[in-house]
């Protein structure tokens, strides 16, 4: 059939589609998802997708929460800071001596990579383009991407320019051999290859609306898991700002420190929620922290819309949604990391 084989030749296919029917008919509210997940139970029973900034990932570009983020009106985009520093050298690793292919021996790898692409392939990118440079994974600067996001032109949910991505790993880190991954100079051990980071989408009280296209919404459902106790002033991208999205008009075209004790939110916090333009809600800290809940250690999810209405109508549509954080006094003090995002 091509390359990927489809999902019924996995040798557990069978038994995920009973595991999967079976949840569709139980009370989810019994079952151990739905005791972990109390607030947002309807997620033990739908199909969820999702994006994230940690790795290893397959699919770079497409699985970020970056790859789904809509561009603010000058074409910013969140942007990983480590990438802008150089790897110290570029290429594949040499193969592992004992993962190589022995004379005479079929090579697996090769037969599967001679079979016919196929266009669902997850291989395949799309418009999105990704760019090497140093080892580094960037999106390009002239993907049409870009041209299929909706503008909600009479919309006041702005993109904004304050959002980033820190810590993680520097480079391609895909989890395969062909990864090319954590080669800054500070690195202990170079030709590790270590795959294994922990990027964050960090945003304070000036970083303005982060707005996420989100394809074919048929539950009316988004989590996240969020890190409220990220260090104030943990942002580098509003460093030295004093305004919102640096002052910028809407037409215009550190690292945290683990041995720090959680900073409290501050009192002032707000968060707010808009989805297709329109605002849905705007939460203090108590209210904020009852949309979420500690799941186990180092993690907190957040339900942040759970429309069943949506569901039961029927509904298979695009959807942006966005999501901004305030602090009128508080500004770079008020600060909220976002690792991972779900979303049906």
């Amino acid at each position: 059939e091509g390359s990927p084989l489809g999902a019924k030749y996995w040798h557990l296919y069978e038994e995920e589609e009973k595991i999967r029917d079976a949840f569709k008919r139980a009370d989810v509210d019994k079952t151990g998802c739905g005791e972990i997940l109390n607030f947002a139970s309807r997620v033990c029973r739908s199909p969820m997708r999702g994006a994230g900034e940690w790795t290893p990932r397959a699919n770079l570009d497409r699985s970020s929460i970056r790859g789904i983020a809509k561009p603010a009106p000058n074409g910013y985009l969140p942007k990983h800071f480590l990438e802008e520093e150089e790897g110290v050298y570029v290429g594949k690793e040499p193969k592992i001596p004992s993962q190589r292919v022995p004379k005479g021996e079929v090579n697996v790898a090769a037969v599967a990579r001679s079979l016919p692409k196929v266009e669902r392939s997850r291989r395949v990118l799309g418009m999105r383009k990704l760019m090497y440079r140093s080892g580094h994974v960037m999106l390009s600067s002239n993907s049409t991407a870009q041209l299929r996001h909706r503008r909600l032109d009479d919309s006041k949910i702005i993109p904004g320019e304050g959002w980033s991505v820190t810590l993680g790993k520097q480079g391609f880190c895909d989890g395969t051999l062909n990864s090319q991954c954590g080669r800054r100079k500070s690195e202990q051990c170079l030709m590790s290859d270590h795959n294994d980071g922990r990027g964050t989408m960090m945003g304070d009280g000036l970083s303005g609306w982060l707005v996420l296209q989100l394809k074919d919404i048929t539950e009316g459902l988004f989590l996240a898991r969020m890190e409220p106790w990220q260090q104030y002033y943990s942002n580098p991208q509003t460093d030295g700002w004093t305004e919102a999205n640096n002052g910028r008009i809407a037409d215009d075209k550190i690292r945290r420190r683990l041995k720090k004790p959680p900073p409290p939110l501050p009192d002032d916090f707000r968060f707010e929620v808009a989805i297709d333009g329109e605002l849905q809600y705007s939460l203090n800290n108590t209210e904020f922290q009852a949309k979420g809940q500690t799941i186990g250690y180092n993690l907190w999810i957040a339900c942040l819309w759970d429309d069943e209405e949506w569901a039961k109508s029927g509904k298979k549509q695009d959807v942006e949604f966005a999501m901004r954080i305030r602090g009128e006094n508080s500004k770079r003090s008020s600060v909220m990391g976002i690792s991972q995002v779900y979303f049906a």
